[in-house]
């Protein structure tokens, strides 16, 4: 049987430097290659090599978005060239920021096969997290409500008074009318978790599979631990949805040398809160016991798992299925998770906590001291697909027409 032609959209090159999503392509798109299929790695605009791991990589074009119109606008007759030279099969997209939204249908008025894997909410929320410029969680589109959360990158009477003008929410009622036609072109929309299925579908989006993610790379478990001080760690994004600031305070709180905590990861430019970053490290600076990492090559993430014990995910809004939960429970770590969202999904004795709203700090500060009464040590490991399984399950399943049938929306 012959292999499909496969492109794989992401937004941004190389893909081990676009976060999760970004590396979930990658290793996709090289166990598709290994496995004989024609494959691309596209993204909208070119930065690096021309191959990744010996995939070739193609580009839209142009330059890195600038301004919120830029990373959805992008431009079609670029796309629709570079989809007629390539005669893809199958286009699986991962993520479409920097592309325009009409990419799907473009894709699937040519003929291919349109997959859609939606790693968070950027296609229906122009911020991506399901949460306003407050920081606060949106229910979902809406012209208005996005329209007031946008103000910033709107005209120049949002951006000063915060008032949208009619011309504004129609810039903003455009891009809502392109993403909803960008999620129905699709032939097979999938998500990694059951959660973010449930609320694609309560958009409007129609079914959405849920389809577990692989392990990039293979996580040996976590030598024995050494006795001393519980060891929690937070790895991500340092912005203010993912909570560090929460937990930094929480942990701030324990007795002094009942444990130790690591803050590793970026701190990626926040618009609505633009020191956020520098806070944060004052205060971690301040605290004893604390370690600020700052970003982390992924190739180092499991020797940085096996030194800790406990990894917490403080996050504020409804992450998707983050790959540290999986790195971390495939080295053995013991967890601390959101209840909002789908990472409880992937750690089903993880502890659970409600780090949102009034009294949320002092849930997260009982998760912690809870973790440090039960002291350093190990869970069994969890086993998780590798990238060569994902890709045969998708060849076998999204990316064929006869799988279409018999499918029903998630409950």
């Amino acid at each position: 049987m012959s292999l499909p032609r496969v492109l794989v959209v992401l937004h941004g090159s190389p893909p081990d430097r676009m976060g999760g999503a970004g590396l979930i392509a990658g290793v996709l798109a090289e166990a598709l290659a290994g496995l004989g299929a024609p494959v691309w790695l596209a993204a909208p605009h070119r930065d690096g090599a021309r191959t990744w791991r010996g995939v070739d990589v193609v580009a839209l074009g142009g330059r890195a978005p600038l301004g919120w119109r830029d990373g959805w606008t992008g431009d079609p007759s670029a796309a629709r060239t570079l989809l007629r030279e390539l005669r893809p099969d199958v286009v699986h997209v991962h993520h479409l920021s920097g592309w325009p939204l009409s990419l799907p249908r473009i894709a699937r008025d040519l003929g291919a096969r349109v997959v859609l894997t939606l790693h968070d909410y950027a296609i229906p929320c122009a911020r991506g997290q399901l949460v306003d410029r407050w920081s606060r969680p949106c229910t979902g589109p809406d012209v208005r409500r996005c329209a007031a959360c946008l103000a910033p990158h709107l005209g120049p009477s949002a951006r000063l008074f915060g008032l949208p003008t009619a011309r504004d929410r129609r810039g903003v009622a455009a891009r809502l009318t392109a993403a909803v036609d960008s999620l129905a072109a699709a032939h097979v929309r999938l998500a990694p978790s059951r959660d973010l299925a449930r609320r694609m579908e309560r958009m409007g989006t129609g079914p959405v599979r849920a389809q577990p993610l692989p392990l990039p790379r293979s996580v040996a478990p976590a030598p024995r631990a050494l006795p001393g001080p519980v060891r929690f760690l937070f790895c991500g994004g340092l912005l203010p949805t993912k909570g560090p600031h929460r937990l930094l305070e929480a942990f701030a709180q324990l007795p002094p040398d009942t444990a130790t905590l690591t803050l590793a990861g970026p701190t990626p430019a926040f618009p609505a809160d633009p020191h956020f970053g520098r806070r944060l490290a004052h205060r971690a600076r301040a605290v004893r016991g604390v370690r600020l990492l700052g970003p982390v090559p992924h190739a180092r993430v499991p020797a940085l798992l096996h030194t800790h014990d406990v990894l917490v995910v403080p996050s504020l809004w409804p992450e998707n299925s983050p790959l540290i939960v999986r790195e971390a429970t495939a080295a053995g770590l013991r967890t601390i998770l959101p209840v909002q969202g789908g990472s409880l999904e992937l750690d089903p004795d993880g502890r659970r906590v409600d780090g949102r709203g009034p009294g949320g700090q002092d849930r997260l500060l009982a998760a912690l001291v809870a973790e440090c009464h039960r002291g350093r040590g190990r869970r069994p490991p969890l086993e998780w697909p590798t990238p060569e399984a994902y890709a045969h399950s998708l060849l076998s399943g999204p990316y064929t027409p006869d799988s279409d049938a018999g499918w029903q929306r998630t409950d």
